[in-house]
């Protein structure tokens, strides 16, 4: 069987389409107020905001309570005949994002098992996985009646032959066509079956039978929720259940001009001179890595080349500074925030092209890379009927 899959999709129908579709749920974690003004927006009409637990309410005290009220909220939408069935499918996607570029996308199931969080299965994180996220996003996926998924899953196709014929094929079917609310660009699915269904089938399954060994597949976004269906599987199995062994995802080529890896730089509030010393000696080598010291720019040569710079000199960092670190998005913020004392490393940018070369020695670590910015995440439109046992 191949990793990648067809899938019967659920959609919202016509009259509930304007506030279904909603940003993924490990976004604006610090902004209480976003998510509220999206509750205001939606207000009693059907929408994917009821069937998720955004994390900024993770720590609330009646997480408990909302996790029961999105489990009763699945029931009541299919009770209410919100959805439609699209048959045996996938969805092409054509996201615009706010920079006017388009990525395109393929709406399929993944064969759980062959996901390992640790890194070493056919699908692999890109990052670490952080074990502690995992439970909360259980208790929603156990006993939940759908799946929504803001999983993006990456694959390396140079030759484009997967994504290219259908985004060449305009006799597809469009089943939506619509701005996304809270300002997130627009958002076009295209019905793949028939004939195009099959060609994309035999394009897949010529991708996976070139790589036959190791890395065909990488989590660009959304490696918690992965790891945590794995996660329900494995528990499922363990106690004599079949478990839900599927997981929905949206494909996405990561040598599209779209897929922008902007770096996530460290930012060390206390001690930047000691720990540039400690870097120098301990890895001296010619790739050279940007920093910023009191507000003043500087370089240093270091020995990893400048793929696995970060993997190489994280837990170095880490000894260090006891992990007290910041993670910082834009240079010229992290500049700002050393000019009263402290050390902002610049790290480097990983090209579409090494992207793959580089994940093939092993998982980047925590905060590496994030693909564009909050509002060009994924948002929640397809559904799935689950039979988590």
């Amino acid at each position: 069987m191949p990793i990648v899959q067809k899938g019967d999709f659920l959609l919202p129908a016509e009259h509930a389409m304007a506030c279904w579709p909603v940003i993924a749920c490990d976004q604006f974690t610090s902004q209480r107020e976003w998510w509220e003004e999206r509750a205001k927006e939606v207000g009693s009409r059907p929408s994917a905001l009821n069937l998720i637990l955004p994390e900024v309410y993770l720590e609330d005290a009646d997480v408990q309570e909302r996790v029961g009220r999105i489990h009763s909220n699945m029931q009541q939408i299919l009770r209410d005949s919100v959805l439609r069935h699209t048959g045996p499918c996938f969805v092409y996607t054509e996201r615009t994002l706010l920079s006017g570029l388009v990525r395109r996308g393929l709406v399929c199931l993944v064969d759980l098992s062959a996901y390992d969080p640790e890194g070493r299965g056919a699908i692999r994180p890109t990052e670490q996985t952080v074990k502690e996220r995992i439970p909360p996003r259980m208790q929603i996926r156990e006993g939940a009646a759908l799946e929504l998924s803001h999983v993006l899953l990456l694959m390396d196709d140079p030759s484009d032959r997967i994504l290219g014929p259908l985004e060449r094929d305009r006799t597809l079917p469009v089943l939506y066509d619509m701005e996304l609310p809270g300002g997130g660009g627009r958002l076009r699915g295209c019905l793949v079956s028939g004939s195009s269904l099959r060609n994309t089938e035999e394009a897949i399954a010529a991708y996976e039978s070139e790589r036959t060994e190791g890395l065909m597949y990488a989590v660009g976004d959304g490696n918690h929720s992965l790891a945590a269906a794995r996660a329900c599987m494995d528990r499922a199995r363990a106690e004599g259940r079949q478990g839900e062994g599927l997981a929905m995802v949206e494909l996405n080529n990561v040598r599209d001009s779209s897929m922008a890896f902007e770096p996530i730089h460290r930012l060390i509030p206390r001690g930047g001179g000691q720990v540039l010393e400690a870097l120098q000696t301990r890895m001296p080598g010619g790739t050279p890595l940007r920093f910023f010291l009191n507000g003043q720019e500087g370089r240093i040569h270091l020995r990893p080349e400048p793929a696995r710079l970060l993997a190489e000199i994280q837990p170095v960092l880490d000894e260090i500074t006891d992990g007290k670190m910041d993670y910082i998005h834009g240079t010229g913020t992290l500049r700002k925030l050393t000019e009263n004392g402290g050390l902002g490393l610049v790290m480097p940018e990983i090209t579409r092209e090494d992207f793959f070369r580089a994940l093939g020695q092993g998982v980047m670590p925590r905060k590496t890379f994030s693909i564009g910015h909050a509002l060009e995440k994924r948002y929640y439109m397809e559904a799935r009927k689950i039979s988590e046992d």
